[in-house]
């Protein structure tokens, strides 16, 4: 099973697939080439094409595809027609995490003593999430008493916590990663809950509206 997107990852789980002589079911969160062109790659039209030219290759070659959506699955369908096993497997909530926080969590009490509203990340802090642009958002939103709060770990935190010091942004925290049951207790205390991937200019005239 190859799970996209992350085009790298589709290819190695096809050669796995061949070397071993098995069946190979591609899971589909998003549509690659459409996420990548919300990217700065996204402006490269050769790219683009042979991107969308190894995303088809990979659908048609797969054993069965599952999806989060239906627009997913009919837009993959398309490129592939009624070749491959297509199954759609929406998201939804984890029960375990149903009412699992009753109270907010400290370390938003703390930052709440000094800054009036706060936002918080929670997940993993990779370049697809373009966390930086968020972190400098922040950082002009400082003089409106507005905090930043990341949660979670990923190979940009450090990246994040460098540029934290080197430019001493006073009012954006970080935690270590926690059980999803306990995301609820710093969504309790946050006044904005931020979820990004798309284009990254986007969020600072966002985050200044919102404000």
């Amino acid at each position: 099973m190859a799970s996209i997107p992350s085009l790298p990852i589709e290819l190695q789980g096809l050669l796995l697939a061949r070397i071993r002589k098995s069946k190979l079911l591609i899971d589909v969160r998003d549509l690659w080439s459409d996420s990548l062109s919300t990217t700065k790659f996204g402006k490269i039209p050769f790219l683009m094409v042979l991107n969308r030219f190894a995303e088809k290759m990979l659908y048609r070659r797969a054993d069965l595809i599952t999806c989060t959506s239906r627009a997913q699955a009919e837009g993959i369908r398309k490129m592939v027609g009624d070749a491959v096993p297509i199954c759609n497997v929406p998201n939804s909530l984890d029960p375990e995490l149903k009412d699992t926080a009753t109270e907010i969590h400290p370390l938003i009490h703390e930052i709440r003593e000094t800054y009036g509203r706060i936002g918080v990340f929670a997940g993993k802090h990779t370049r697809y999430a373009a966390l930086g642009t968020l972190l400098a958002a922040a950082k002009e939103l400082e003089i409106n008493n507005f905090a930043l709060l990341f949660v979670g770990g990923g190979y940009t935190k450090l990246k994040l916590r460098q540029r934290v010091r080197t430019e001493k942004i006073k009012n954006v925290f970080f935690h270590d990663p926690v059980p999803k049951k306990e995301i609820a207790s710093f969504m309790l205390g946050a006044d904005i809950f931020f979820t990004k991937y798309s284009k990254e200019q986007a969020w600072i005239s966002a985050s200044q509206q919102i404000i």
